[in-house]
């Protein structure tokens, strides 16, 4: 739960915790799975004890952050292509006079895996980018939406990690019992999926966790910020590509009323918009009836 700048992957302890207040833009993000299928969901809400419509800059951010959302479950079709995504990401941002969050990706997910290799990235640049791919049927992706109404570039803020995944790669044999039972029950109960320090025993769990992070076995999902006077939003579901139809499975709607004077009359971005989420499939051939003896 990422509150006002945190752009993600706050998830504190108890004794950290933070008290929410009103006009607070608060950010829900999570994720399950069955046999190591995953759905992930994210959605902004806002901390309000009046149920008036929302204006201003935080209107216009998450009715740019809809469209984004909206444009890419319809290109999740074949014969697109992951950039074409970015790029109108890019027009729908400008036209809002909002900013894209750096660093941020969608991924195709298969099963045991959240963060395939193929990926859409949120903002292209000469330091951040990913090789073209083309969707096609069959595929389960992760589509994720943070936008920002100052520069986009989250930082690492001082706050210690709360989130970490195992390094299936790295092996170090550990001295600790504490970081051994940890290692066993990453094998057994995370597997490769990351996981909060919450869920562990209040002790040894961070004990463990420490002598694992010195020897590289996990990495640490560090929590990134804006600035303090901006405001970050986020949008995320996930979503089936199948034969016919592009199938959004997770996606909570909103409880608020957005309201922004700005809107987008780009032809490419209100082209997608126009499109349905039926997909052209093969019709299937009527068998002939057999001749009567």
């Amino acid at each position: 739960i990422n509150a006002e700048y945190m752009g993600c992957h706050f998830s504190p302890i108890p004794e950290f915790d933070i008290e929410l207040k009103d006009g607070d833009v608060v950010r829900i993000d999570l994720a399950v799975h069955i046999d190591g299928h995953v759905a992930t969901v994210a959605q902004t809400t806002l901390v309000q004890t009046a149920e008036t419509p929302v204006t201003g800059k935080l209107a216009d951010l998450m009715v740019a952050a809809q469209t984004c959302m909206e444009v890419a479950v319809r290109c999740l079709r074949p014969g697109v292509k992951n950039n074409d995504v970015t790029e109108l990401w890019a027009k729908i941002a400008e036209a809002y006079n909002v900013n894209v969050c750096e660093g941020v990706l969608s991924h195709r997910m298969k099963q045991f895996v959240l963060d395939g290799n193929e990926a859409i990235i949120s903002k292209s640049n000469i330091d951040q980018r990913v090789e073209d791919y083309e969707f096609g049927p069959h595929e389960v992706w992760s589509i994720d939406v943070v936008l920002s109404s100052g520069p986009g570039k989250l930082r690492e803020q001082d706050a210690r990690p709360y989130i970490y995944k195992r390094c299936p790669d790295q092996s170090y044999q550990l001295k600790l019992r504490a970081s051994k039972e940890l290692l066993k029950e990453m094998n057994t109960r995370f597997q490769d999926f990351p996981f909060t320090i919450r869920s562990l025993d209040p002790k040894s769990g961070r004990l463990g966790v420490a002598e694992c992070l010195r020897h590289e076995l996990i990495n640490p999902y560090p929590v990134l910020c804006e600035r303090p006077e901006d405001f970050v939003v986020q949008l995320k579901s996930t979503v089936f590509i199948t034969p016919n139809a592009i199938e959004r499975v997770t996606g909570v709607p909103s409880t608020h009323k957005f309201e922004s004077e700005l809107k987008c009359s780009d032809a490419a971005v209100l082209g997608w918009l126009q499109r349905g989420l039926t997909l052209a499939g093969k019709k299937k051939k009527k068998k002939k009836p057999s001749p009567k003896e």
